[in-house]
C-alpha cells in the first residue's frame, strides 16, 4: 500500500506542473486527528476506543475545484485499558489517499468533500493477570468519506477542519469517525 500511494502521488505531482494556473499547487499539511470507534462485539465498553493521533499530508490541487492528497497517520500514545485482570494496549497506523472536491464559499473559504481509500493497521497486546500475553495485528483497507471547511489565511497558508467516516467492519470495530484540524501549506 505504501508503494502504491508513493507512486500515485509521484505521477500526480508530475502532472501538476503541466496544469499550472493560479489554483495549481503542491500541498503539504499537518493535522491533529481525534478518532472514535464503535464496537461490533458484545464487550463494547472494552473495545470502544478514542484515539489521539497526528497526520502528515502531501497532495496537489490542479484547479479551483479538484485536488488529491495522500497521508500517513499514527496514534500519539498507545491506548491502554484495564478491565478486571485483563489489560489491553493498542496503537493505530493508517495510510490514505483521498480525492478532494473544493466548493468555493466567498473569497477565502472552501467547503470540502472527500472520498478515498484508507489502509488501517491496529496492533494490540492483551495481558492476562500480568503474566500471559497475547499479541494481535489487524489490517484492513476501506473507503472513507468526509466533509469539512478550509479557510485561506494567505495565498500559501490555510486552516482546515474535517470530519470523516470509515466503515471498517473488522473483527473488533464496525465504524471509525475521524475529526481533524490542521494547517495546509501551498507551493
Amino acid at each position: 500500500m505504501k508503494y502504491f500511494i508513493l507512486l500515485t502521488m509521484s505521477l500526480c505531482l508530475y502532472s501538476t506542473n503541466a496544469l499550472a494556473n493560479r489554483y495549481s499547487a503542491v500541498i503539504l499539511g499537518a493535522d491533529y486527528v481525534f478518532m472514535t470507534t464503535t464496537s461490533s462485539v458484545e464487550r463494547a465498553r472494552f473495545h470502544k476506543d478514542n484515539w489521539d493521533s497526528y497526520a502528515l499530508v502531501l497532495g496537489f490541487r490542479t484547479n479551483q475545484f479538484f485536488g488529491m492528497e495522500a497521508g500517513y497517520q499514527q496514534s500519539i500514545n498507545p491506548l491502554k485499558k484495564t478491565q478486571g485482570l485483563i489489560t489491553r494496549e493498542a496503537s493505530l497506523t493508517a495510510y490514505n489517499i483521498d480525492t478532494v472536491f473544493y466548493l468555493p464559499y466567498g473569497r477565502r473559504s472552501d467547503f470540502l468533500i472527500t472520498a478515498g481509500l484508507g489502509s488501517y493497521r491496529l496492533e494490540e497486546k492483551i495481558i492476562f493477570d500480568g503474566d500471559a500475553e497475547f499479541k494481535a495485528n489487524q489490517s484492513t483497507t476501506r473507503m472513507r468519506f468526509g466533509a469539512g471547511m478550509q479557510y485561506t489565511l494567505t495565498r500559501n497558508v490555510a486552516l482546515r477542519g474535517m470530519g470523516r467516516y470509515v466503515a471498517l467492519s473488522s473483527n473488533s470495530f464496525s465504524n471509525l469517525l475521524e475529526f481533524s484540524g490542521g494547517i495546509r501549506l501551498a507551493f
